[in-house]
Parts: C-alpha cells; sequence; structure tokens
C-alpha cells in the first residue's frame, strides 16, 4: 500500500505528493521510517499503480534506501516528476555523496529529508530541503534555515506541521513548501 501525504505551497493549493509506503492500509500512522520502504515495496509500487494515478502531474517525492542512491539497485523511474529524499538515516558519506551527485547530474532531482548539519555536503546536489517542525526548536529552526539561505535556488519545505503554531512559525521563517497533519492527513490508496 502506498499513502500519499500532500504538499502545500504559501497559498495552500496542493503541488506535490510524498509517497509513503505502508504494510496495509489500516497503517495510517505508519511512515516509511518504519522500513517499509524496501527495495521491492519502491518497484512494485511503481510498477503496480504508475505515477499518473498516484500524482496526477505533479512532482511526488520518494523516500530511497542507500542502496538506490548508491547505485547498487537501478532507480525504478525516469528523472522527471519524482523528487528523490535522501533520508537523515543515510550517512551521507563519501559513496552516497558521489551517488547522489550522478543522479543529479541525470538529471534527478534531491531532496535532504530531516536535514541535520552532518548532510551539509549534499545540499550543492539539492533542490529541496525537508526541516522537521516537531523535533527542532524554534532557535535550532531559525539558524538552520539562516545557514540554508547561503545556498541560492534551495527550496525549503517544513514537514511535520502539526500545530497552527508551528505552521505559522514555519510562514514566518520563510519556508516555501509544507507538509503534516495541520494541513492534510496522508491518504491510504490500494490498489485493486
Amino acid at each position: 500500500h502506498v499513502g500519499r501525504q500532500p504538499v502545500y505551497d504559501r497559498r495552500g493549493d496542493v503541488v506535490g505528493y510524498e509517497l509513503l509506503f505502508r504494510s496495509g492500509p489500516d497503517a495510517v500512522t505508519a511512515t516509511s521510517r518504519n522500513a517499509f520502504a524496501t527495495s521491492q515495496v519502491i518497484v512494485a509500487a511503481f510498477t503496480e499503480f504508475g505515477l499518473d494515478q498516484l500524482v496526477g502531474d505533479r512532482p511526488c517525492f520518494v523516500n530511497l534506501t542507500r542502496e538506490f542512491l548508491v547505485g547498487d539497485l537501478p532507480v525504478p523511474f525516469d528523472p522527471g516528476r519524482t523528487v528523490l529524499e535522501v533520508l537523515e538515516t543515510v550517512t551521507p558519506d563519501d559513496e552516497v555523496c558521489a551517488g547522489v551527485r550522478e543522479l543529479a547530474d541525470r538529471g534527478y532531482t534531491i531532496a535532504l529529508d530531516d536535514f541535520r548539519p552532518t548532510a551539509s555536503r549534499l545540499l550543492p546536489m539539492a533542490t529541496y530541503v525537508k526541516l522537521d517542525m516537531v523535533d527542532n526548536d524554534t532557535e535550532t529552526l531559525t539558524a538552520t534555515v539562516g545557514a540554508l539561505r547561503e545556498y541560492p535556488g534551495l527550496t525549503l519545505v517544513a514537514e511535520r506541521v502539526e500545530t497552527e503554531e508551528r505552521l505559522a512559525l514555519a510562514f514566518e521563517l520563510g519556508f516555501e513548501l509544507f507538509q503534516g497533519h495541520v494541513l492534510g492527513r496522508a491518504h491510504v490508496i490500494s490498489a485493486q
């Protein structure tokens, strides 16, 4: 099963979706962090559903495991509408950096999920950077946004926006895109 969480812009329009892989239709709270986003699930989801059915003509964000990023497994879709997310659990070592650079050179759009300063060496390849609005305090968020603005062309995404207060803060800090329960819950789609 694939869950689909909308990504909104500052006007409140849906501009894309993050695809979340789950074990079953009742697993609405599970996220890709629960390790269901294994290679087989990713490949099966794209083969079974097709992008058009899942996201229409909007970009979709997909979490990739290390195996895809370093080239051990082929990315199962073409560059263009998919945004490849580098999870915070993937260590940005030399092999990952080289793999991400190669994917970016091939035309794939890169997002850094739940950004931490340890992933700074991936910033030159990234288009989107996501910051967690739950796990980071206001001071950390403010400092991180300031540092990220040194890189021109990055689009900042506030993720896990779960209260009106955090949404207001994300707006104030100048985030371009927003994801989270206060905006729209993830909807689960099952292939028939």
